[in-house]
């Protein structure tokens, strides 16, 4: 058959022998896309680029073995899966050299140096937070700061659950479903994975393992924390439970995370976004009131525990000038968690309360043994106080704190009120029964004993005589003697016991929340303004230099595991050299426009001190910086992540949002 005759044929398609390439390139020459000479064994191009190793020939087209009309000789199964599998290989090789020169450059990184934007591992289909199958399948990495992170073991979520069931569970929020966490942790989305391990991390020296499988390293929690932020895939334009329910749970733990390591404005913003995807899914609405979909009795238990979980961090980090409390009391209308007795058998009692049942005098039930439902209400006591003495803007048209109209004179009848719910026993027996059982049982016990602390503290910043001496200065008004003494009496009381309720814990080595430093800087601040010799002499005098050194052991104590514990501990100490620099005793709670304490650095520290926002963050040289974030790369002249909106940014499908 002549040349014109195949290439006609060709054309018609009736020549069954005619092969358009006579010579079959290398599949290195097809990776690359270059034109290939087809030299057998190794190509032109494999030899000049000295890449004979890669110059490989599929056996199947082989030219030299076709017939003249078409039809191809038998193939030896054999040579062609070892070809493949010597391809495979080689790949492979390849594939671990490239990984491992990544990882070594990674190391060597310097943290300026770092990237900016980073790969990150999403999944457009969430499972549930317990899912019926694993969260992921197949070979993941998910990256943070350019280094590759694997994938948690299921020994490492089997000792991170250990570990945050026995030092977080519960003190106070209670995120999870202890069963369903216990048996199955591995069905957890990857970011709650990471969030779980992050929380766990910190307290991994005191967990009694014969392993090692979690290092107490604050570049674990970094490095977990930031993986677990960066796996999230905000769900913009879904209502599913499913989806959403697990990223309020990561987020939750993510903004702990932040605050406690002096991101304040980031760990603020990213607990409003739970708040929002919270009120998205109605959980502040009873199922009947929301009209969702019916949940189980026990699925829907733990939607109000997360719920009530995410009103006592909000409340808890609002305890600051800038930072206004997220969650209205009045559209909390879900039930408060049941006792966890209840709970973890699942029989639910019938007779149930609201907030608003705990709040009113008339309608409040005993508190007895529900630890849950008495942190949530202290919790709401706490907030209205810090609403009145470190965020009401009116001061001047409001009336003086002993006028028996005032919001002061409320608050107080409130407390007083709680107070009276409580027996004398409990009262009486807080310190001594919880910090026993603490000892033995931390979880059990840790909301009773925040619950204390917390009561105490709402005396201490109702009472305080620097706020109250600067609402003075406001108003321009001097206040009674008899007014005067009963509030440093009340105040030095109450900042006595959370001092003494802290060292029994201290001394007992229990491991103290990290709200705990807040109350203690409150409570040293009162000591030291007590000790000035501007304060009129009073009866527990005697006795502020032993109050005032174990709020120092305490809060140095609290360091060990709680970046923000130290910066309150410099706060503190420079506020008592500051007093002591001023041997006169110029602090006066007694005020008018004239005498009012002048001393700027002292008035600038003790803001400080009663500002949980401000005594979070530290300060040098005036400028605001981060205190051991967990995001050190991304640091900025201010705490606010500006990672944050760049991940924000990237994840929104503009497609997807809709104008409504």
């Amino acid at each position: 058959m002549s040349v014109s005759e195949q290439q006609d044929g060709a054309r018609n398609g009736t020549t069954k022998g005619y092969r358009q390439r006579t010579r079959a390139a290398c599949t290195n020459c097809r990776r690359k896309k270059v034109r290939c000479t087809g030299e057998r064994p190794i190509c032109a191009l494999c030899s000049r680029t000295s890449q004979e190793e890669d110059c490989l020939y599929d056996m199947s087209e082989d030219p030299e073995a076709t017939s003249t009309n078409g039809n191809a000789p038998p193939t030896n199964d054999n040579m062609t899966v070892l070809t493949l599998l010597h391809d495979l290989g080689q790949r492979m090789s390849r594939l671990e050299e490239t990984m491992s020169s990544l990882v070594e450059s990674s190391r060597n990184r310097s943290p300026d140096n770092r990237p900016r934007k980073r790969a990150r591992v999403r999944s457009r289909n969430r499972p549930s937070t317990y899912s019926s199958s694993p969260a992921l399948s197949g070979v993941e990495l998910a990256q943070d700061y350019g280094s590759i992170l694997p994938l948690p073991t299921h020994r490492l979520l089997t000792e991170a659950v250990n570990v945050y069931m026995q030092y977080s569970h519960n003190q106070p929020y209670a995120i999870f479903n202890p069963t369903r966490l216990r048996q199955h942790p591995e069905r957890l989305p990857l970011y709650l994975q990471f969030a779980l391990i992050a929380t766990a991390v910190r307290f991994a020296d005191l967990w009694a393992s014969d392993t090692d499988v979690i290092e107490q390293n604050p570049q674990n929690i970094s490095r977990y924390a930031s993986a677990a932020w960066r796996n999230v895939s905000m769900p913009w334009s879904s209502h599913d439970d499913s989806l959403i329910f697990p990223i309020i749970q990561a987020i939750h733990l993510l903004s702990v995370i932040d605050y406690v390591h002096g991101r304040c404005s980031a760990s603020w913003v990213k607990l409003g976004m739970a708040i929002r995807l919270a009120y998205l899914l109605r959980m502040h609405l009873e199922v009947e009131e929301a009209g969702s979909v019916h949940f189980d009795p026990v699925h829907q238990e733990e939607r109000r525990r997360v719920f009530w979980s995410i009103f006592i961090l909000d409340r808890l980090i609002s305890c600051s000038r800038d930072r206004y409390p997220a969650i209205l009391e009045d559209d909390c209308t879900v039930f408060v968690p049941c006792p966890d007795s209840e709970f973890e058998s699942g029989s639910f009692s019938s007779s149930r309360s609201t907030l608003a049942d705990l709040t009113h005098e008339s309608t409040a039930p005993s508190l007895g043994d529900d630890s849950f439902a008495l942190v949530v209400q202290m919790s709401a006591a706490l907030g209205r106080v810090c609403r009145y003495v470190l965020h009401e803007q009116n001061v001047g048209h409001q009336p003086v704190p002993w006028s028996s109209e005032s919001q002061h004179m409320k608050l107080d009848s409130a407390l007083l009120g709680l107070e009276a719910r409580l027996t004398a026993d409990q009262v009486a027996e807080w310190p001594r029964n919880e910090t026993s059982a603490a000892s033995s049982n931390p979880s059990a016990s840790g909301r009773r004993l925040l619950s204390q602390n917390i009561f105490h503290l709402c005396y201490c910043l109702l009472y305080h005589p620097f706020l109250l001496q600067r609402r003075l200065v406001t108003l321009r008004k001097a206040a009674p003697p008899t007014f005067i003494d009963r509030l440093l009496s009340i105040c030095q009381s109450h900042a006595t016991a959370i001092t003494t309720h802290n060292s029994i814990l201290r001394s007992s080595g229990v491991v103290m929340p990290s709200f705990y430093s807040y109350c203690q800087g409150v409570a040293f601040s009162i000591h030291a303004v007590a000790n000035s010799p501007a304060t009129p002499a009073l009866t527990y005098r005697q006795n502020l230099n032993t109050h005032c050194n174990d709020s120092l052991a305490n809060l140095s104590w609290m360091s060990n595991h709680w970046p923000i514990a130290k910066t309150i501990l410099s706060k503190v100490e420079k506020v008592s050299m500051r007093l002591d620099a001023l041997a006169l005793g110029t602090f006066s709670v007694n005020t008018s426009s004239k005498d009012h304490i002048q001393d700027e650095e002292l008035v600038r520290g003790l803001w400080e001190v009663v500002d949980y926002g401000a005594n979070c963050t530290a300060t040098t040289g005036g400028s605001t910086s981060v205190a051991g974030s967990y995001l050190e790369p991304f640091d900025s002249t201010g705490d606010f992540d500006p990672m944050l909106l760049e991940i924000l940014a990237q994840q929104v499908d503009w497609d997807g949002v809709t104008g409504s």
